[in-house]
């Protein structure tokens, strides 16, 4: 009986090929974040992600204070974070 040689290698070769679709996937166009979507443009020269930006001048004015919480990590999830 004849052995084939080199076709499990060829095999091989494409599995890493086939999964480099599962490295980027697009996101969700709105996520529901937000109430409103309208005047957001579109960054294009974010290599990795879907970035849409917008700017109110005039709303940004009346901000006096931000205000940041803390995050707060439950459990384990902080175990290997300084403080």
């Amino acid at each position: 009986m004849k052995r084939r040689t080199g076709y499990p290698w060829a095999l091989l070769a494409g599995v890493p090929l086939a999964t480099l679709g599962a490295c980027q996937t697009a996101g969700h166009s709105q996520s529901g974040f937000l109430t409103d979507y309208d005047g957001l443009t579109e960054n294009r020269q974010a290599v990795r992600a879907s970035i849409r930006e917008g700017r109110d001048d005039v709303a940004a004015a009346g901000v006096v204070r931000v205000r940041l919480e803390p995050a707060v990590l439950v459990g384990a999830a902080g175990a290997g974070l300084s403080p």
